[in-house]
């Protein structure tokens, strides 16, 4: 009987791909399936209803809920059967997809397979209750993450949020409320005392004193004069300017800061930590459980099976990413990419452009060196012996002289032949080729040019000053990668140890399986926890 009911599932599930396939030919609508998001959004098209991430990851519960119900109720009547099996293969669908899309797709055997032939065993030894159970824990754990995503990609964007939709236009010497929309480049706008700029600009009239640390992490308002560039959501604590508008609303820098960080926290197709992690663990853990098939039984394997921690830490270590790009973007960082953050612990040396290094930054370098055991070296387009007096100074490694800036890219690749890995700290603009050819690139433009800057990470003020924070939290980011790792390994060998010893079945080893998710989970949160408890206490 419960073999029909693994064909009733996926015959279910291969009528509703037919059914989305036509629709998309219909429609001709382009669907975008990189990830479960976009996957369980192709369900709309069943539903038609159009609803927030949150609001269906709560429908796929409630459908879960049912079908854990019916289950249990065809025990007592079969008559319920097969709206058990409707309600299972309906929660299972967002799922299903995921196995499709890697078998099909990727065309590997991934956490995602294991899981779906793990639910499939379960569904065909006939535990109904226990397989519409597991699809429930999937949707409650996505509902979870799902809210603490979004709180933690709403605490990143908030810092970046503080936008006036007005702006005092001056014209003709009379100061008019106007729309942001109407503001062209060329206007005058007035900005007085405790209000946010709404432009990027110029001063040409007044002194202000003014709070940006939003964008370049300054802890200090800075004074700013006739001359000197603004730009939108600071805010002035002090004085009065007039401001030539360079760009307003989307064309500001902030505007562009607000899409890149949009795009730094989108993580879908981008071979993170996790991704990586739950790849290697795929192979291992399907041998385990059918090898010892013979030995356990296939109610064991499929708990073997749901030891695997591919959506576990494919889930905590973006988590965990995400969370110390909240914290170091209120450092007056740019994060381009969370990749970057994630690699930047394993850089082997950090090549400086000289431009921009003075002697005085002896300190700076001595932090820089105490951190972590990774080579300093200087390029300069300089000749030998002012180059050597300031890398004297300043106690690098390694320096290069007379190079010409089409020369920046070959030394990296050189050094790259070496096998090190480089990151290359310059001007975004100017050391395009640089940036690119280094495995990671760090910007001293600062705001005036995010847009089009080249680098991955961007330090916002322009100057070398949170450098030592930068490399300090992606330290810190490592290890709390590891220790997520370290957790979800733990909570799948102990897993397996159970099934071994205990002979534990399939509702235990789920359970666990969720225990690991948990504290995965908690420690991924941690960074922002500590933040907030440094917070109350300054």
């Amino acid at each position: 009987m419960f073999l029909l009911g693994i064909e009733f599932v996926l015959a279910g599930y291969i009528t509703t791909r037919v059914f989305e396939k036509i629709q998309d030919h219909k429609e001709n609508v382009p669907k975008d399936r990189t990830d479960t998001t976009a996957l369980v959004q192709s369900t709309e098209l069943t539903l038609a209803v159009k609803t927030s991430e949150r609001e269906k990851k709560l429908h796929y519960i409630k459908v879960s809920g049912a079908a854990i119900g019916f289950s249990a109720l065809s025990y007592l009547k079969p008559i319920f059967l097969p709206v058990a099996l409707l309600a299972l293969t309906y929660s299972s669908i967002p799922y299903m997809r995921l196995v499709e899309k890697s078998i099909v797709e990727k065309k590997k055997v991934d956490g995602y397979v294991l899981y779906g032939i793990a639910d499939l065993m379960t569904l065909g030894l006939g535990r109904l209750i226990t397989a519409s159970f597991g699809a429930g824990m999937v949707h409650v754990a996505g509902f979870i993450i799902s809210n603490v995503q979004g709180r933690s990609k709403g605490e990143l964007a908030d810092d970046f949020s503080r936008q006036s939709d007005k702006a005092w236009l001056l014209k003709n010497g009379v100061e008019i409320e106007a729309p942001l929309e109407k503001i062209d480049k060329g206007d005058i706008v007035v900005v007085n005392i405790g209000d946010i700029i709404p432009v990027d600009g110029a001063i040409i009239h007044g002194t202000a004193t003014i709070d940006q640390r939003t964008l370049t992490g300054e802890s200090q308002p800075v004074e700013k004069t006739e001359g000197n560039p603004v730009f939108a959501s600071t805010r002035i604590v002090a004085g009065g300017i007039q401001i030539r508008v360079d760009a307003s609303g989307d064309e500001t820098a902030v505007a562009k800061i607000m899409d890149i960080l949009n795009h730094s926290v989108d993580f879908e197709n981008k071979q993170l930590q996790g991704e990586k992690w739950a790849d290697k663990w795929t192979w291992p853990v399907l041998a385990l459980a059918f090898g010892s098939m013979p030995f356990l039984g296939p109610v064991q394997t499929v708990a073997i099976l749901n030891a695997h921690i591919a959506q576990n830490i494919r889930v905590v270590a973006p988590l965990s990413t995400l969370n110390y790009l909240n914290l170091i973007s209120k450092k007056g960082i740019l994060i381009k990419d969370g990749q970057a953050l994630e690699d930047l612990h394993d850089i082997d040396i950090l090549l400086f452009n000289k431009t921009g290094l003075r002697p005085e930054m002896v300190e700076l370098f001595t932090d820089l060196r105490k951190q972590r055991e990774r080579q300093l070296a200087i390029v300069s387009d300089d000749p030998l012996q002012p180059t050597r007096e300031l890398a004297e100074k300043l106690q690098v490694d390694t320096y290069f002289h007379d190079v010409l800036p089409a020369d920046k890219a070959e030394i990296i690749r050189q050094l790259q032949a070496q096998g090190q890995k480089v990151c290359f700290v310059g001007d975004g603009l100017e050391d395009a080729m640089a940036m690119k050819s280094a495995d990671i690139s760090i910007s001293l433009s600062g705001a005036t040019s995010v847009g089009s800057d080249a680098a991955q990470i961007v330090l916002m003020d322009g100057t070398l000053a949170h450098l030592p924070q930068l490399l300090d939290i992606a330290n810190r980011l490592s290890k709390n990668l590891n220790r997520g790792l370290l957790l979800n390994v733990a909570a799948g060998v102990f897993i397996v140890a159970c099934v071994f010893v205990l002979r534990i079945g399939i509702l235990p080893s789920m359970i666990l399986n969720e225990f690991g998710l948990y504290t995965g989970l908690a420690n991924a949160m941690l960074p922002l926890l500590t933040e907030k408890k440094k917070t109350i206490h300054s």
